[in-house]
């Protein structure tokens, strides 16, 4: 049986389901979708303290993946409606110019079933239940769509932005593999992110399809919040499908497609081995640089009323004819997750902000 434990901190309330022998810590949160959401807290609650005030800032940032994309009215149906007729005319084949609050603050939960790091077998469960916040500028905006962005260009087929990520640290005595190796570090990345619209159709009764081409280049840096180092650079291309309002309903399907690389300075950080830390079960092993993995993900949501939605969904990933396939901390060629979650807000602006929404 795994074991279960609560811990208080801040406001915040987290249960953590473990396996007996407690898994390190999950590298590589994607800001993007809740499934990348590969938070895991490695250190006991009663240690560490004063770096809560930096968890909970990530998670912070995280959990906001979880708001709906279309910002959730005040009140009934009616009032619904009467922010829906602040939308501009859909932009030819490709969008909508909309309304939408300036900021909006709630409270997001979920649960989620990931893996210890890339290619790792260790499994890790979290649940998390904390505030969210969404603030929408004419330049700056954080939350809703993922996680922080600077925008630099803005149209009904093209968005460049400035986005970021993280991912919180892990400790090797709690990873079999990497027992006796010195922990893995925070992960802290940014850079910009290209976004195409490829495609984008209405449908009636509200509903609409989209297919969307991201692109992520990140710089990755690691930390202990002593000091820092380089990590090289990630750089993500993926696919997006959504169909909001399926056949006039509230429900919303999402799926993505992405293929990740990374330089070898990154893949140092997962998979080399130095001759200090080397055995017999582990050999000695140097790092290069290329693909890291492929992911496939889908996942529904629904908006039972207008301030609460739920979400569901499965992620696949594919790391065969990965760059460093080689390597002793290299475990599975494939893996699978998955994660639930719900989000209820609870206030927002009354002051509203125009903005571009392409799905």
């Amino acid at each position: 049986m795994p074991a279960a434990g609560l811990c208080h901190h801040n406001g915040l309330l987290m249960s953590r389901v473990t396996k007996p022998r407690t898994p390190g810590c999950t590298q590589g949160c994607s800001l993007d979708c809740i499934l990348s959401l590969s938070l895991h807290l490695s250190r006991p609650c009663c240690s560490y303290l004063s770096r809560w005030s930096i968890l909970n800032v990530v998670l912070f940032i995280c959990i906001t993946l979880l708001a709906p994309h279309p910002a959730l009215a005040q009140g009934d149906a009616s009032e619904d409606k009467e922010l829906s007729s602040a939308q501009s005319p859909p932009l030819p084949g490709y969008g909508f110019l909309v309304n939408r609050p300036v900021w909006e603050a709630g409270l997001g939960a979920g649960y989620i079933n990931t893996f210890d790091y890339p290619a790792s077998k260790d499994p890790n469960d979290l649940a998390i239940a904390l505030p969210f916040f969404i603030y929408r500028g004419e330049v700056f905006r954080f939350g809703g769509r993922g996680g922080i962005d600077a925008v630099a260009l803005e149209r009904p087929r093209v968005k460049l932005d400035f986005s970021f990520g993280a991912s919180l640290s892990a400790e090797s005595s709690d990873n079999n593999s990497r027992q006796g190796m010195p922990d893995l570090d925070f992960l802290l990345e940014a850079g910009p992110q290209l976004e195409v619209l490829l495609f984008s159709q209405n449908l009636s009764a509200g509903s609409r399809r989209s297919l969307s081409w991201r692109n992520k280049l990140r710089s990755v840096i690691s930390t202990d919040f002593s000091s820092a180092d380089s990590r090289g650079l990630l750089l993500v291309s993926e696919l997006n499908w959504v169909w909001r309002g399926i056949a006039g309903s509230n429900v919303d399907l999402l799926a993505s497609s992405g293929v990740s690389w990374a330089t070898s300075d990154l893949h140092d950080f997962f998979y080399s081995v130095d001759e200090a830390f080397a055995n017999e079960n582990r050999p000695a092993y140097r790092a290069r640089g290329g693909y890291l993995g492929s992911e496939v993900q889908m996942g529904l949501a629904y908006q039972p009323v207008p301030r609460l939605r739920l979400f569901a969904g499965i992620k696949f990933e594919s790391f065969r004819g990965a760059a460093n396939e080689d390597s002793p901390l290299f475990e599975t060629n494939s893996s699978n997750g998955f994660a639930l979650a719900l989000v209820w807000t609870a206030f927002q602006s009354e002051k509203m902000i125009e903005v571009f929404e392409s799905d």
